[in-house]
């Protein structure tokens, strides 16, 4: 009978121990969302069917602009992907050509 008593006190120390460890981990976790910074509340983030009015394009461009790795950077969160509008003035402005001529060689 004392056989019995034995692995059911070092299971209840084990799961003692797991439980201390799982609140560690929750407290270290809250402690770090506190710490992080507040989203830019200035920098909305757009949907495709925004971003692609934004830029004058239709949306399934931006899609395969997304599978061909080119365009603005985007967020991705869940299976939607997002623009911020920084992102895209940003890639506007990296899209201007200054036209040269001949002679300005």
């Amino acid at each position: 009978m004392p056989d019995a008593i034995i692995p059911q006190s070092e299971d209840y120390r084990r799961r003692k121990g797991l439980e201390s460890d799982l609140a560690d981990l929750i407290e270290r976790v809250k402690r770090l969302e506190a710490a992080r910074p507040p989203p830019p509340q200035d920098d909305p983030l757009l949907t495709q069917e925004q971003a692609a009015s934004a830029l004058g394009l239709k949306p399934p461009t931006l899609a395969m602009w997304r599978h061909q790795k080119k365009g603005p950077a985007y967020v991705k969160i869940g299976r939607s992907a997002f623009y911020r509008q920084s992102a895209l003035t940003a890639w506007l402005e990296a899209q201007s050509v200054i036209p040269q001529f001949e002679g300005d060689k």
